[in-house]
């Protein structure tokens, strides 16, 4: 199961690291990085070269506003110092969900469309009999306008379309999983722009606090 779960964590998990130029120790590196983490509602324990926050309720003017926790650790790699980093983030893992969800629904609602309809005629069958043809076709009969309307330029009011082709055109946008598709799009569409998005600001962000300059950020970003 924990495998599993590490081949899957990319869906709401960001990490990758950054480089820390020669002069700069770890001491120095959480001291810049610490000024990123003072907004309400974020907490946060440092032990040695490693620190771990939390983010409750956090603003919207916090930077890193979409990331509910995350690790920040320094390593020595084979070219020196390296800032690795570990964020998760709720409203990732909700945008990837929300498509099957969607997805789901529109299928349920293709499954189940010829007994909706069934259930539909049935009771407009119900509501209106066709035996009870007085009241409904005095009520269904187009009124003549008078001759002021006509002088006011009142347009005529829409024939009532007998065939009952409106209520059948009526049903099919109720019965149909349009709607459901094109919020699953929708969703689907959100993630994988905030994915590759909130990839590269957080990367620019730190790059920033920590000194990285902006090509280096761009260059190391899928490494």
């Amino acid at each position: 199961m924990q495998l599993n779960l590490r081949f899957l964590d990319w869906i709401w998990h960001v990490k990758g690291s950054l480089p820390l130029a020669p002069e700069v120790s770890t001491d120095q590196a959480f001291e810049k990085l610490d000024a990123l983490l003072q907004v309400p509602g974020t907490t946060y324990t440092r032990d040695q070269d490693r620190l771990v926050f939390q983010k409750k309720n956090q603003p919207a003017q916090d930077k890193m506003s979409i990331f509910d926790s995350g690790v920040l650790q320094v390593k020595e790699a084979s070219q020196g110092k390296r800032l690795y980093y570990n964020l998760v983030s709720k409203t990732l893992l909700f945008c990837f969900l929300a498509p099957a969800l969607f997805f789901g629904f529109g299928k349920v609602f293709e499954f189940t469309k010829d007994y909706r309809a069934a259930a539909y005629s049935a009771a407009a069958i119900h509501t209106h009999p066709e035996g009870g043809n007085g009241a409904s076709q005095k009520k269904d009969a187009v009124v003549p306008m008078n001759f002021i309307d006509k002088f006011l330029g009142v347009p005529e009011p829409d024939k009532k379309d007998d065939s009952g082709n409106d209520d059948q055109e009526k049903m099919k946008k109720k019965l149909s999983p349009r709607p459901a598709y094109i919020f699953c799009a929708l969703f689907a569409f959100l993630y994988v722009v905030g994915r590759i998005l909130e990839q590269f600001l957080i990367r620019r962000e730190l790059s920033k606090i920590i000194g990285v300059g902006a090509l280096s950020s761009f260059l190391v970003l899928f490494l």
